[in-house]
């Protein structure tokens, strides 16, 4: 099949440019099927977008069923090509975990110009990091995760398929069943001898792993990763809150496999009283110093469940003894030698200049931490920025962290409102502490908002008496619903007692303000008033 590009190759739309795109499909789109639908839309009714490197996802709901919409916001070599080998290869094998789709080189019309989408059927289900934080204290489901996880991978390496991007965001688990998404950087035995188009999250992929690293063995470490992550959080789970997981990591992450010797986590699992928890990471310390190709698969466990402690130790030691045998040679360095952190780190840095949201967010994070750079927090604030407004829930979440800590409130409560909009954990938890902090500074806007979060709340306790606390402060700080609320609470008497002329003096401020229903009500309950007085 011939592909005729008829989009230039350096100049793609943003994540924006397709959201304002997508609001009329029928326009924009050229699948019959996508062109009756309409796309899942956001708070402020514009289409809910996910950003990753390369491209953008966008839920779209068509009569018969709802499909993801991939919008590409990067040229990648040879895509059609490589994505034809890929469809072709999974209609061939049908694994269960991998969803068929289409490429179509002229799917969506931007600005006047087609380019190409991927458009497959809509998985709906979890994210591996919320499936987690859903079950963290069911021990017994955690496990029993692990042991499909294992099979799966067993699934994937039996017909020499690699992901080459395992991570918690592309792991969607419903009705118990795993599906993986974003096929960008797949391998299947047709592209055998061609380099990988990106290196992976960096706090799932071997430190040393290159783009020359293309091949069937590309998910051995990130699968051992995701397999150690499961068994100790299933049998530690305050493992999850000590390190401060859920959202761009589920245990480990990239500075445990730069510096094993220096990581505390790494250290507190290979020492762990639980077999399953120290062998398993015993695995995962030895594959930093090896090349991601010497490590055994995580699918020679798909026979020992972990529920069976005895058969899976005896299992471990018998399968793993000649791997674990060779002692680690603490004096010398992993492979993951600074020649390639430089490789990462110019990467990051082309694609967030290039306007990619997931690398924007990555490089903040560096800034933060001083990892390859120098920390530097004015940066960071700048690389969260160009990925937040891009829509990153976790550049809008850390944007909003590093706001509150230079005392900026109200735009840490904006940012991190932003990013619980998206489900993110941590800003969903975050999300009343910064709201009150920032409404005690005096904004108008967020009291009101506040009044209504607690009035929706009502049948907790104190609830009712901080909407009244919210709503009065808002309505003196000049907030006409608020003052128009407060008063149809003092005039029906909702869950608090009848207090008419209180009533008609928030009527009266509101209506100075030009609000019509308040205007209409003052003039009601000042006849009301006036004709009791003197009749």
């Amino acid at each position: 099949m011939a592909y005729h590009q008829t989009y230039p190759v350096n100049a793609y739309p943003t994540a924006l440019d397709y959201s304002n795109a997508l609001q009329t499909p029928y326009q924009c789109l050229q699948d019959e099927t996508l062109r009756r639908g309409q796309p899942i839309c956001n708070a402020l009714g514009l289409p809910r977008v996910v950003s990753g490197n390369f491209a953008t996802v966008i839920q779209i709901r068509c009569p018969q069923q709802d499909y993801a919409v991939r919008c590409f916001t990067h040229p990648l070599r040879d895509r059609a090509q490589r994505y034809q080998h890929i469809s072709d290869y999974l209609n061939t094998v049908r694994i269960p975990s991998l969803v068929p789709f289409e490429f179509l080189a002229e799917g969506i019309k931007v600005n006047g110009q087609w380019y190409p989408l991927l458009k497959m059927r809509w998985v709906a289900g979890d994210t591996l990091e919320h499936f987690i934080a859903t079950h963290l204290h069911d021990a017994g489901q955690l496990l029993d995760l692990a042991n499909r996880w294992a099979q799966l991978i067993a699934e994937l390496e039996s017909v020499q398929i690699a992901h080459s991007d395992l991570q918690h965001g592309n792991i969607i688990i419903s009705d118990d069943h795993f599906y993986l998404i974003d096929y960008d950087n797949l391998y299947v035995p047709a592209l055998i001898g061609q380099t990988s188009d990106e290196l992976g999250h960096p706090n799932y992929q071997h430190p040393a792993r290159t783009i020359n690293d293309f091949n069937e063995y590309g998910d051995r470490f990130a699968a051992w990763v995701i397999y150690l992550s499961l068994v100790a959080l299933a049998l530690n789970p305050n493992l999850w809150y000590l390190v401060g997981a859920g959202d761009d990591f589920i245990l480990l992450q990239q500075k445990d496999f730069l510096y094993p010797e220096r990581s505390l986590l790494l250290a507190l699992l290979t020492t762990h009283e639980d077999e399953r928890i120290k062998l398993s990471a015993k695995i995962v310390e030895k594959a930093l110093y090896c090349h991601p190709a010497e490590i055994p698969s995580v699918a020679l466990l798909t026979q020992v469940p972990l529920q069976n402690l005895s058969r899976w130790k005896t299992h471990c030691q018998k399968v793993f003894a000649d791997y674990l045998a060779v002692p680690i040679d603490t004096d010398t360095q992993p492979p993951s030698s600074q020649t390639h952190w430089v490789e990462w780190l110019h990467w990051f840095q082309e694609s967030a200049q290039a306007g990619h949201a997931e690398a924007q967010y990555t490089l903040g994070w560096f800034y933060v931490q001083g990892q390859g750079v120098e920390q530097d927090f004015t940066q960071a604030i700048y690389w969260f920025q160009q990925a937040a407004q891009q829509g990153d829930a976790k550049a809008q979440y850390h944007l909003g962290q590093l706001y509150a800590d230079t005392q900026n409130k109200l735009k840490a409560a904006y940012w991190n409102t932003q990013a619980a909009r998206q489900g993110h954990l941590s800003a969903r938890q975050d999300q009343m502490r910064l709201f009150v902090k920032a409404a005690e500074q005096g904004s108008a806007q967020l009291q009101y908002t506040l009044a209504l979060i607690y009035a929706s709340k009502k049948n907790q306790p104190d609830c009712l008496k901080r909407t009244l606390g919210w709503l009065q402060r808002a309505a003196q700080n000049g907030h006409v619903k608020a003052q128009y609320q407060l008063a149809r609470m003092h005039d029906l008497g909702d869950d608090i007692p009848k207090q008419p002329y209180c009533a008609l003096k928030w009527y009266k401020r509101a209506a100075k303000r030009g609000h019509l229903p308040s205007i209409k009500h003052f003039l009601t309950r000042w006849f009301s008033l006036l004709i009791q007085k003197y009749l």
